[in-house]
């Protein structure tokens, strides 16, 4: 899929069962991005991926993804990590670990964040 500079992947609320892998370009992660006081979350570029949260809870979008710059996503379906597991479980456990991983440094991150403010 490919978009072009302020686009939206999605808005916050919707709800989906897919994930994104940015081939090249950057997405804005964006809370409340339609109100008069948006707060950009992170900018994500070359080989980050966004989304898991859905597709991994099946919840609504909990903020909204917008191009910051000419994009080549890849779009991946639970139902495609689901056949992923069926016919390839070594590779389903590499991505659901690397998905991990990248969760856990994101909560790392906001860790800081919040503690640099408490004091």
């Amino acid at each position: 899929m490919e978009l072009q500079p302020g686009d939206f992947v999605f808005h916050e609320g919707e709800i989906s069962n897919v994930f994104y892998v940015i081939d090249h370009g950057s997405v804005e992660i964006i809370k409340d991005a339609d109100s008069a006081a948006p707060t950009l979350i992170a900018t994500l570029r070359d080989d980050d991926f966004f989304g898991e949260m859905s597709m991994l809870e099946c919840l609504k979008r909990c903020a909204s993804a917008r191009c910051a710059t000419a994009v080549k996503l890849y779009a991946l379906h639970s139902t495609d990590l689901h056949k992923l597991y069926h016919r390839w479980p070594d590779q389903y456990a590499i991505v659901i670990l690397n998905i991990a991983r990248d969760l856990s440094r994101r909560l790392h991150a906001l860790d800081d964040i919040f503690a640099a403010r408490a004091h």
